[in-house]
């Protein structure tokens, strides 16, 4: 859902205080006061709280406004809120409240308020991730596994094409004369190429899949109860470069969707620490298979 923060300004304006999940509360002055472009020139007062649970009759407000059922509402608003906090924590993009001013995350992990203008533009935010994004420590440690892999597939065609290539050089280019050792034998020279040819047609078209070993842990770190929801932040992840994967598991009232990061070679001992990275970066607690 691409939700207006102008519901929240409308919302402030008649009840002058809201509190958004895990982000904290707005409060406006009972007087206020604006420019000629409509915009909040009173100094709104903000109070982090990574404990905050939003306003419910904010979620009402929502609905009615948007025409939507309550339970739709407060789904969209709660993955609004999350994209938001993902991108603040990262320091990709502050929460712009229009006409209001906007949040943002500090060095030490709180969001403040901000009052001034903020115009962020999409080429900008893409130069942030170009310039940044592929340096990052974390980004190397959760591509490491899925270059690993690649090489060893890689490596494994090239060696399925040697065998291929010495086969038919054999087949096509030794003399039969080279096979007069297998006279006494009850196959002759043709018989054996038509057996190196059959080898050739019979070898595997793709390496076999992997088996999980020790070492190959999953790092779930988001879960949703709606696919479309858990496909769209995933797309949005890998846009940014993070290599996620998704699966599914069965619950009793229908399916979970998770989302997390698939790192081999992981010694038990490093899990921990591998936990606590992914945790401080996606902003959830993170849970290890």
């Amino acid at each position: 859902m691409s939700l207006s923060t102008r519901y929240i300004r409308e919302y402030l304006e008649l009840h002058k205080t809201v509190t958004l999940e895990k982000i904290g509360t707005l409060t406006l002055p009972d007087a206020i006061t604006k420019d000629e472009e409509g915009n909040i020139i009173s100094s709104p007062t903000f109070v982090y709280d990574k404990k905050a649970v939003t306003t419910p009759a904010f979620v009402d407000y929502l609905a009615e406004v948007t025409q939507k059922s309550h339970s739709i509402a407060a789904s969209d608003l709660e993955y609004f809120l999350d994209q938001t906090r993902q991108l603040m924590n990262i320091g990709s993009t502050p929460f712009v409240i229009e006409g209001m001013g906007y949040i943002y995350a500090d060095k030490s992990g709180s969001y403040q308020l901000s009052t001034e203008r903020l115009e962020v533009s999409k080429e900008k935010e893409k130069k942030h991730y170009e310039d940044n994004y592929s340096n990052s420590p974390l980004t190397s440690a959760t591509n490491y596994a899925s270059r690993k892999v690649n090489k060893r597939v890689i490596g494994r065609w090239v060696l399925i094409l040697l065998i291929i290539g010495v086969i038919v050089y054999g087949a096509y280019f030794i003399p039969k004369s080279s096979f007069n050792f297998l006279k006494d034998s009850t196959t002759d020279t043709t018989v054996m190429a038509d057996t190196l040819a059959k080898a050739k047609t019979t070898l595997p078209s793709a390496p076999a899949k992997e088996v999980r070993k020790d070492g190959s842990y999953h790092f779930i770190f988001q879960t949703y109860t709606t696919k479309a929801h858990a496909e769209k932040r995933i797309d949005q992840l890998r846009s940014y470069g993070n290599v996620v994967s998704m699966d599914s598991i069965k619950t009793p009232t229908g399916y979970e969707y998770r989302l997390f990061v698939a790192i081999d070679n992981v010694t038990p001992t490093d899990t921990t620490r591998m936990k606590d990275s992914l945790r401080s970066y996606y902003g959830h607690a993170v849970t290890i298979e």
